[in-house]
């Protein structure tokens, strides 16, 4: 994968239609996202306010990757808490968005927390998207989320005085990932990273961005900071 097949896919997404058609871009993600509401929710759960699916569909996917909580969500859309939840389920049968928790050992505080939502698609989530600028940092998380899913990770974030984008859970072994697109890394992605790991009894962490690959220690916890290009092509998952 290149610079610019990575763009690409930031871009369009992983369609394969829309890989291949990319002037057709627009009418065939409208297209799925009709065929995902209509056929997949409307008509199969017996939907009624089917314009209040689409606004949460459309909701959702403009703030794909960020923490989205039911009070916040029913005071935008004026939704009760039951409808939100059972219009959200449908929607992640249904392959539009899923659904990343916060992580914690208690699970009543995992629950408690607002769990932050990605699309299934990146094109799907830039046709659907209300906002006007293209945040490649958004994107590149997505891409990671969406690559976790398909790695059977189970996927958190974490958030204390710093973030962590994404706890990959396997069994027992945690990873916290963090997510940069940028070949200069802020200071705050190793700090979340350490945080974490210090809390956690962690030794290895990974950022994710547009460098080189190279490993350091910081506070004795092994760092990763992989190129996201390399590591989205991985074959053998880690």
């Amino acid at each position: 994968i290149t610079k610019k097949s990575l763009e690409e896919y930031l871009k369009t997404g992983g369609y394969p239609e829309v890989v291949l058609n990319p002037e057709k871009k627009e009418k065939l993600l409208e297209s799925y996202f009709e065929l995902a509401l209509i056929k997949d929710i409307i008509n199969r759960y017996r939907v009624r306010d089917a314009v209040a699916l689409r606004n949460l569909a459309l909701y959702l996917l403009t703030n794909s990757g960020k923490q989205v909580s039911l009070k916040k969500t029913r005071a935008a859309l004026g939704l009760s808490y039951d409808t939100i939840r059972r219009f959200m389920d449908y929607l992640e049968a249904s392959f539009l968005v899923f659904q990343v928790p916060f992580f914690s050992y208690s699970m009543k505080e995992s629950l408690l927390k607002p769990r932050k939502v990605f699309a299934f698609d990146l094109g799907m989530q830039q046709y659907a998207s209300k906002s006007f600028t293209e945040d490649r940092g958004r994107l590149a998380e997505g891409a990671v989320a969406i690559e976790l899913k398909h790695r059977k990770f189970e996927a958190y974030y974490w958030k204390n005085s710093r973030e962590v984008d994404f706890i990959a859970k396997e069994k027992t072994s945690l990873l916290p990932i963090n997510v940069c697109y940028s070949e200069k890394m802020p200071k705050r992605e190793r700090e979340g990273l350490v945080e974490f790991c210090k809390k956690n009894r962690q030794k290895n962490a990974v950022i994710l961005y547009t460098g080189k690959t190279v490993r350091e220690t910081k506070e004795n916890i092994e760092i990763e900071n992989k190129n996201i290009r390399e590591w989205l092509t991985e074959k053998a998952y880690n």
